[in-house]
């Protein structure tokens, strides 16, 4: 689903089957441990070359211990057009339940875009995530520390427990 500045939306899931455009060349597959006051798991980072030769930027928790996700965000750079949603077709048990998306506007034209994937505590000790994707025009990528992992929110603003890992993601205007 395209998802733009501003949208706040439900994800669904999709498969291979319904949109046989996510097919592609998987060009980068990592596994990347992480911990903080006692939660640990495994964020898989995958960049995956479309027939259309545009990227699509997955990651997946796996190997989860501890307590419970409330949300994955992730800042890709842009300006960029995004397709998101999950696959229910592939590893894991459980997908986000929404996705919200906000720009932050850069010098030189190009934006910082923040999407906030929202588990709200279904991803919990002994469960994986669904693959999500993140459907882009952009032709190139890099690693960076820009995508991050939290536990459930405090009245203070703060989590419980928040992990930086540094994964794949789109470096600039594509």
């Amino acid at each position: 689903m395209q998802v733009n500045d501003g949208d706040d939306v439900a994800l669904a899931g999709t498969s291979a089957v319904e949109r046989p455009e996510l097919a592609g060349t998987v060009m980068e597959d990592e596994l990347l441990p992480f911990a903080d006051r006692g939660t640990t798991g495994v964020l898989q980072s995958r960049v995956v070359q479309t027939g259309a030769g545009g990227l699509d930027f997955y990651f997946r928790i796996r190997d989860f211990r501890g307590a419970p996700v409330f949300r994955v965000g992730w800042n890709l750079f842009g300006p960029i057009e995004t397709d998101i949603d999950f696959r229910t077709d592939g590893l894991g048990e459980i997908g986000p339940s929404r996705v919200s998306r906000r720009d932050w506007p850069q010098p030189g034209g190009l934006s910082t875009v923040s999407l906030d994937f929202w588990f709200g505590g279904t991803l919990a000790d002994g469960s994986s995530s669904r693959y999500v994707f993140v459907r882009t025009d952009h032709r190139d990528y890099s690693r960076y520390d820009g995508l991050f992992v939290q536990g459930e929110p405090r009245t203070d603003g703060s989590s419980a427990w928040e992990v930086l890992i540094n994964a794949f993601g789109s470096p600039g205007a594509g």
